[in-house]
């Protein structure tokens, strides 16, 4: 690594604990607006047991999300944004063909024998 490339690692990790300790203010802050993730499973007519399988979590996390006791971060948030937008691609991506389960265009997608199963540890 170059000098100059070293340095200026050291200067933000140094910048990071000054913001950290409230010394300084973040150059820059992502803000995401809280997604409506009942609405996005009602959106697309799923029971909660079709729509925690399609995104790969436990019905219970479904349930916290939904009464909002928790908030999906991160990968799951990111996951939720395509599954609002783009149902058929999140799909797609779990190995499903998306023409045998998804019908309609996509600013309105209908569930049509939805079934995903969870990858096991033997696979």
């Amino acid at each position: 690594m170059k000098t100059e490339d070293f340095n200026d690692l050291v200067e933000s990790i140094r910048e990071a604990g000054r913001v950290k300790r409230g010394h300084a203010q973040p150059s820059r802050v992502h803000a995401f607006r809280p997604i409506d993730v009942q609405k996005v499973r009602a959106r697309l007519k799923c029971s909660q047991r079709d729509f925690a399988d399609l995104i790969g979590v436990s019905v219970a996390t479904l349930q916290n999300w939904e009464q909002g006791r928790r908030t999906p971060h991160g990968p799951a948030q990111a996951l939720l944004r395509v599954a609002a937008h783009s149902p058929h691609v999140v799909a797609e991506a779990l190995g499903q063909v998306a023409s045998d389960k998804w019908q309609g265009t996509s600013d309105k997608f209908t569930v049509k024998n939805f079934n995903v199963g969870r990858a096991s540890a033997s696979q």
